[in-house]
C-alpha cells in the first residue's frame, strides 16, 4: 500500500515534467479549445488514477515489472519526444488546422528521429502510454489514454501528411518513401 504511494507521487511528477517538456516548445502558440480539451482529458485520467475509483480493474503487474519495463518505456518515450521536439525546432506547430495554411513548417526536417521515421513525437507518446500503462498497472487507466491517443493519430496523421505534402511537395514525397510513418525501418 505505501509503495502505491510512490508510483503516484512518480505519476505526478512525470506528468508536471511531460507537460514541462511540451510547454517549452510550445509556448509561442496560443492554447486552443482543443488543446484544453486534452488537457481536461489528463487531469480526469490523473484524478481516477489518485482516487480508488477504478481500483477493480488493477492488472496486479509484479513491482519489478512496473518500476522497470514501464519505467524503460517511459524514459525512451521521453528522449524521443524531447529530440522529436528539439530537431523540428520552430518547424513545429501543436495542431494543425486544415483551414489555414496548414503548417508554419519552412523545411522538410530529416534530422534526428525524422531521418528515420515521419512522426516521432506520435511514436513517443505511444511508447509513453504503454509505459504509463504497465506503471499503473490499470486496465482503465491505461487502455483509456492509449486507445484514445490512438485515435487521434488515426484521425490526424493523414491530413497532417496531405497538408505537408501540399506545401513541399514532391520533396516530402520523397522523403516519404525512404521513412517509415511511426517505427523505423529494422533492415
Amino acid at each position: 500500500m505505501i509503495l502505491e504511494i510512490y508510483y503516484k507521487i512518480v505519476v505526478l511528477v512525470l506528468a508536471v515534467l511531460f507537460f514541462g517538456l511540451r510547454n517549452r516548445f510550445i509556448s509561442h502558440f496560443k492554447y486552443s479549445k482543443r488543446m484544453f480539451v486534452r488537457l481536461l482529458f489528463v487531469f480526469l485520467i490523473l484524478g481516477l488514477y489518485f482516487t480508488s475509483f477504478t481500483s477493480f480493474a488493477n492488472m496486479n503487474i509484479q513491482d519489478s515489472v512496473r518500476i522497470f519495463d514501464g519505467g524503460l518505456l517511459i524514459l525512451f518515450g521521453f528522449g524521443i519526444f524531447y529530440f522529436s521536439h528539439r530537431a523540428l525546432g520552430k518547424n513545429w506547430t501543436p495542431i494543425i488546422d486544415s483551414n489555414k495554411s496548414g503548417t508554419n513548417a519552412s523545411r522538410v526536417v530529416r534530422s534526428g528521429p525524422y531521418k528515420y521515421i515521419r512522426h516521432p513525437i506520435y511514436m513517443a507518446t505511444f511508447v509513453l502510454l504503454l509505459g504509463f500503462w504497465v506503471f499503473v498497472s490499470n486496465w482503465i487507466l491505461g487502455a483509456i489514454p492509449f486507445l484514445s491517443f490512438s485515435w487521434i493519430y488515426l484521425s490526424n496523421v493523414k491530413k497532417e501528411e496531405g497538408l505537408l505534402v501540399k506545401k513541399f511537395g514532391k520533396e516530402y514525397k520523397n522523403y516519404m518513401k525512404g521513412t517509415w510513418r511511426l517505427f523505423p525501418k529494422l533492415i
